[in-house]
């Protein structure tokens, strides 16, 4: 019986059909590299604000740690000035402590209440019958 394949190579043989990626697979793989493009994203964005965040739930704590116990008012909120980010902060309250968070768990702040002993206007530091001495010159 002649051979099909010429003298010298080896016979040719079917070989199979290269598989195909089912589409399902397919869709999976993208959408799970768009959710890990939109993962990194948001990251990247929080830590270039990050600095402001900071600012914005400190302001707030020491606001709140101010308007509750110095001023004895019991709705800080109200008095915060216009700003996008208000409506996103959560403050938390705890005897002469007050925590601010961006969405209860971001760039959180602390601002602790100290009664002070001596009213503002009076001296607590060392008083003199006289002036100090100028030094020499």
């Amino acid at each position: 019986m002649p051979s099909s394949a010429p003298s010298g190579t080896a016979p040719i043989v079917d070989q199979p059909a290269p598989r195909r990626r089912s589409r399902r697979r397919i869709v999976l793989r993208a959408l799970a590299g768009v959710v890990a493009v939109i993962l990194v994203a948001v990251g990247a964005v929080y830590w270039y604000e990050r600095p402001m965040l900071l600012t914005g739930t400190g302001y707030a704590a020491h606001h709140a740690c101010a308007v509750t116990s110095v001023a004895g008012r019991s709705d800080p909120a109200t008095d915060l000035p216009d700003n996008p980010l208000v409506p996103y902060l959560r403050t938390r309250q705890s005897e002469g402590h007050t925590r601010a968070t961006l969405f209860g768990v971001l760039a959180g702040q602390s601002a602790w209440y100290t009664p002070v002993s001596a009213a503002p206007w009076q001296p607590t530091g060392p008083t003199w019958a006289q002036p100090p001495p100028s030094p020499p010159g």
